[in-house]
């Protein structure tokens, strides 16, 4: 169950990260700091270095 959950929050934070990327495009500002400071928690949370580069990677070139 607890692995269930960490795999929704990782989808949903990509999610986020990809929300964000799109409204930056489009020059739009509003929520960024509430956004970085949600997005900050959940990688102290579950630890930012265990999404693998790769993943990272292949959705900043999706964006």
């Amino acid at each position: 169950m607890i692995e269930a959950l960490c795999l929704l929050c990782e989808e949903q934070a990509r999610v986020l990260r990809s929300a964000v990327l799109r409204l930056a495009e489009l020059g739009d500002v509003a929520l960024q700091d509430e956004i970085a400071a949600a997005d900050a928690r959940y990688r102290e949370l579950i630890g930012g270095g265990e999404i693998p580069d790769e993943l990272i990677r292949e959705e900043e070139n999706q964006a």
